[in-house]
Formats: structure tokens, sequence, C-alpha cells
């Protein structure tokens, strides 16, 4: 995965079929920066993204993980440029972005009282006719999302009820419903237990092959990005400093450079584990 050369004009369309679900697109992102406060908190960062591949954003607190997210949907203002098949994103009205690109934030806003349901029922909003109103298909779109996250029984229930395990699921779910084909996660196993991480990690790669999604998620988790990433950008200050398999970015040196801790990464098969290792003493 290699950074773009910089251009002015967008690049060609490319994108494949996955299983014969719908075409997943290809990303490329041009010199994006973000300015916050009057502080470049992003700056210059240039990466592309093959159709329907994940890629795992990672680095320290305080990298830009998040605000590269934020910028590549469009809710944040940006320099630079984000094309996704040949189109640039952030020239597209909100309707039409929305059924492109779905973002799930680290911390998402849940409107009082409202039901697991119909919070999931409003990704389908994009989507709705003139008249807007969810027609059947809306619904069964929204059910089956919910079916395979384990919330249907939780649908008539307020999210306010919810613990933060199930909100979080609650929130995944109203992205998969918007049924775009370009999937931001932030953090998305923050919240999680272990077995609901590898859930709903597991699920997200299934709807990636199924339904032909490329996905971007944002991850503190170093193995669980290792495990499900087929490419990992490192971010450090705001900056891209490297990008490449889990295998060539997820080193020894590298994480010890970049994350200033003193880590073991071990071979099991064909598992790359990324364990903290105490027995080093403390890093300089």
């Amino acid at each position: 995965m290699n950074p773009p050369q910089q251009a002015h004009t967008p690049p060609a369309r490319d994108s494949v079929a996955l299983d014969g679900a719908t075409r997943a697109p290809r990303l490329e992102v041009r010199g994006l920066g973000v300015e916050l406060g009057g502080v470049d908190v992003l700056s210059g960062v240039s990466l592309a993204v093959d159709a329907g591949r994940w890629l795992t954003v990672l680095g320290p607190n305080g990298a830009g993980k998040s605000t590269f997210l934020r910028a590549v949907a469009g809710v944040v203002a940006a320099r630079g440029g984000v094309w996704s098949d040949g189109e640039e994103l952030h020239r597209l009205a909100r309707r039409a972005r929305a059924r492109r690109v779905a973002l799930v934030p680290q911390e998402p806003t849940f409107p009082p009282s409202m039901t697991v349901g119909s919070y999931a029922l409003l990704g389908r909003t994009a989507h709705l006719g003139i008249l807007g109103r969810e027609r059947r298909g809306d619904l069964a779109v929204v059910e089956e999302v919910l079916v395979r996250l384990g919330l249907r029984d939780l649908a008539d229930r307020p999210v306010a009820a919810l613990s933060g395990g199930e909100r979080q699921r609650v929130a995944i779910a109203r992205a998969l419903v918007q049924d775009a084909s370009l999937l931001l996660l932030d953090e998305p196993t923050s919240s999680l237990d272990v077995g609901h991480q590898l859930e709903v990690l597991e699920l997200v790669d299934e709807l990636r092959r199924e339904r032909g999604l490329t996905v971007v998620a944002a991850m503190h988790d170093l193995t669980l990005a290792a495990q499900f990433a087929d490419e990992v950008a490192l971010l450090e200050s705001g900056r891209l400093v490297m990008a490449g398999t889990p295998e060539e970015v997820l080193t020894e040196r590298t994480l010890s450079r970049y994350y200033r801790a003193n880590v073991r990464v071990v071979r099991d098969g064909d598992l790359l584990l990324v364990v903290p290792d105490r027995r080093a003493g403390p890093t300089s």
C-alpha cells in the first residue's frame, strides 16, 4: 500500500465485485490535513486502499487516528482530497455522501429515550424516498443487522438503558444499516469484552466480503489489528510515518520507536501477537 503521487486531477475509476455483491470502492486520500484551533492535527496524509480491502490505522494516543477518519467522512473541514472510485467525496451532497460512507465514531451520541430499533433505522435515512418514510425493504435491512449483531431481543429497549458494550454494537448496527460501501470504524471494540470484540470484527469482515465493503478502522489493539487488517497505516503527530502489511509495520523496532514501549512480536502459526514485555525494563 504505497501513498499515491500528489495530483490535482481525480484518479481513474477502479473497483471490483466481491462474491457477486455490491461493488467495493477504491479509496484514495491525497494530502489530507486538518487544522483545529490554529494547530495542524493532521498534515499531508496520502494513502490508497484497494477495493474490498481492510486498512487499520494505528498510532499512539493523539496521533490523529480519529481526526483522519472524520476528515475522510467529511464531518470535519479538511485540506486535500478524498476520492472513492474516482469521485471526490467532499464534493458530494450530504445525502449522496451518506450512501457512500458510513462512520462509527468512538463516542456516538444517542438521542434520549430512542429505542435500539429506531436508532438503527436512522441508518436508512439517506435511502428513504421523497416522503421520508421507511419501506418494507428498509425494515428488513434493520432486522437482518440486529439479528446478526445479537441485538434483536433489545430492539424495543431504550439505548440509554444498555451497557457500554451493547451501545457500541448498536452504533455499529446503524452504520451497517446505512449500507454504504466504505465503512469507517473508530475504535469499534473499545467498550466490548473479548468475546464481543471478536464477534463484531468477524461480522464486519464477513459483511465486507459478502456486500463488497472497503473498511478503514482505527484501533488500539495491535494483535487484533494484525489479525483482521490487510494493510496498516501508522500515524504519529498527525503524519503518516509508515504503511504496509501488518508483518512489515508491526515490528518490535517500529513499535518501540513510535509507541515508546517495550513489546515482543511473537508468531503463533499464522497469528502475529504483540505482547507488552515488562522484563525489558522502562523505555527512555
